[in-house]
């Protein structure tokens, strides 16, 4: 939208706009067509210069009144005209339809103080964009650029401009660099998320993050459950000043209570809650109030698929309001939250696992009894040290192969499907075996056999325990033996 304002301090005869007037003025809105969004100095320019004609034609006739107000109407652009001090002589219809005023009710007043700005049209500012912002009647704010310009001749004077109306595109602006402030802030925040835990640094990664979403307090809470019952508690914060600070009440409280019902009803779902905290109870409502805090933001923390907690998000301003772009970005963080808490998890749980492995590994390397660990394709996985002392194989060098690298030749083929029929069958198989070393030599073993399920319908390991019989004959004996 333009706004073109035309300052007069004379009051002019009428007369006869003529047929070339008309003419230059359709041609003058006709290169505001071509020029609308490219050069407003080019705009105020070109209506500038119709002005000029025209008004040299309106100081030699007269009802000046009328004929401006056709000419006005005729451009289609909002006209004010003030006189040298600011009175307002002029308002017609477009200027009524941008700010909402009647012509009856503005004029005689304070140009400045009806749109309550500071229009500056002294010849300093003659020929330069200025961006001003203007109030409607209703109090809605307008963010404007304005060029003017200025004629003179003889006793007459005039300023003229033309603004463009510039509020979408401000907050478009806005949106695009308070999103790109929170990303730029998260890929930082990510990388020391990932990289050190996601606790090592959060009190830095929080003032980061408040400052870039402009809250004034932003805390982490984590949930724990005691029945039907949701609890949520707050593990870490940072507020930008020591009063918001110190008023943390709640600290923890039960997200499933009524009074926080529009919380809780968006968080158990997975969605982002952004309110006044007048939605609140009234003892936290009053309590976040003291503070100065009025708005929140508040977004769960997913890890494995499980509202963990919340990310919230404290606002001393009454007017905060969130673009979507700017609540996307914020979810992002929640998501990458609950991701980095997620990996940290799932690593502290490999750590357990792998210190429960090393004391088992420490345990079966201490017992005396054979023991060889095979996965469902029969490739070795582990043996203990009192294999590699009896078969003088190392560890390494079995890991991998298949326990056939330990026949003896005296059993018969028939004998070891036996032994895999029985479990497959999810039983285990004992008995004797004769099995040869690395060098050669042939040991009898009593042999126990255990298909680990883990709940499958078909092994997925294999755990052989060899017991050395040192008992006279056996090899006599084992090659007449077959499975049990």
């Amino acid at each position: 939208m333009k706004l073109s304002l035309f300052f007069h301090c004379k009051k002019l005869p009428s007369f006869q706009i003529p047929e070339s007037l008309v003419a230059r003025e359709q041609e003058v809105r006709r290169k505001f067509e071509e020029l609308d969004g490219v050069n407003l100095k080019q705009m105020a320019d070109s209506i500038g210069k119709l002005t000029r004609d025209i008004s040299q034609k309106l100081m030699e006739d007269g009802d000046w009144r009328g004929r401006f107000n056709l000419l006005s109407d005729a451009l289609n652009e909002a006209v004010i005209g003030v006189l040298p001090n600011g009175t307002i002589t002029l308002f017609n219809p477009a200027a009524t339809s941008i700010f909402g005023w009647k012509e009856i009710e503005v004029l005689g007043r304070d140009l400045n103080e009806v749109l309550n700005t500071q229009f500056k049209y002294s010849d300093n500012f003659i020929d330069r964009v200025q961006e001003v912002v203007v109030n409607r009647n209703n109090g809605d704010a307008l963010t404007m650029e304005v060029s003017f310009s200025k004629y003179s001749k003889e006793s007459f004077e005039c300023y003229y401009a033309v603004l463009r109306d510039i509020t979408d595109r401000k907050r478009k602006e806005e949106e695009i660099e308070k999103k790109d402030s929170i990303l730029n802030t998260l890929a930082y925040s990510a990388s020391v998320l990932f990289k050190d835990g996601w606790e090592t640094h959060i009190h830095e990664v929080l003032s980061s993050l408040a400052i870039a979403s402009d809250a004034d307090r932003c805390s982490i809470f984590k949930n724990h459950t005691s029945g039907s019952k949701v609890y949520t508690e707050r593990i870490y914060s940072w507020a930008r000043n020591k009063k918001i600070n110190e008023l943390l009440t709640p600290n923890s409280f039960e997200i499933t209570d009524e009074s926080f019902a529009p919380i809780y009803s968006k968080l158990v779902n997975h969605e982002c809650f952004t309110s006044t905290v007048d939605s609140l109870r009234d003892d936290v409502s009053s309590s976040l109030s003291k503070a100065g805090i009025h708005k929140m933001a508040v977004f769960p923390i997913i890890v494995n698929d499980t509202w963990w907690g919340n990310f919230c998000y404290d606002y001393v301003n009454p007017t905060k309001s969130w673009y979507q772009s700017e609540i996307d970005a914020l979810t992002v963080v929640s998501g990458i939250f609950g991701a980095a808490i997620e990996r940290d998890m799932a690593d502290a749980q490999l750590i357990a696992k792998s210190k429960n492995i090393n004391t088992l590994h420490q345990a079966l390397d201490a017992a005396s009894d054979v023991i060889m660990l095979t996965d469902f394709e029969d490739n070795i996985v582990f043996v203990n040290k009192a294999f590699e002392e009896k078969y003088e194989y190392t560890r390494d060098e079995v890991i991998g192969k298949k326990p056939s690298i330990l026949k003896s030749g005296v059993h018969d083929e028939s004998f070891y499907k036996n032994i895999k029929r029985k479990l497959l069958a999810g039983s285990s198989w004992y008995g004797r075996v004769i099995n040869r070393t690395k060098g050669g030599k042939q040991i009898v073993n009593f042999t126990t056999v255990t298909p680990i399920m883990n709940g499958r319908p078909t092994p997925i390991y294999y755990l052989f325990v060899n017991k050395l019989d040192r008992r006279k004959g056996l090899p006599c004996l084992m090659q007449e033996q077959s499975a049990n």
